[in-house]
């Protein structure tokens, strides 16, 4: 098993959009340019939950990787992410809980 891992990603407003119709999260603040102008962000704003996908990439295709199932996930966002955009997502197996956990 490996110990650290890392990959990078490109996100575009494809993706996003590609996203929310998985979801079927609409929401105008992640699909409408012209609602997301008329805020704070100015663009449209990555869903919180795709950020979240990335993480479940992490661990089941790197860390640990082939079984792995996510019992847990506590997030945090601190910023906004605003596609195009490229995004590094790194972690370590800190515990290793044996194979069922």
């Amino acid at each position: 098993m490996h110990s650290r891992a890392s990959f990078e990603v490109e996100v575009t407003p494809a993706d996003a959009i590609a996203f929310a119709g998985l979801s079927g999260d609409w929401n105008p603040l992640h699909t409408d340019p012209a609602h997301a102008a008329a805020t704070a962000y100015k663009m449209p704003v990555l869903h919180g939950a795709f950020s979240a996908g990335l993480l479940s990439r992490l661990a089941g295709m790197h860390l640990p990787g082939r079984d792995c199932l996510l019992h847990d996930l506590k997030l945090r966002f601190l910023k906004p992410v605003l596609p195009p955009v490229t995004l590094k997502v790194e972690g370590a197996v800190v515990r290793d809980a044996g194979t069922t956990g």
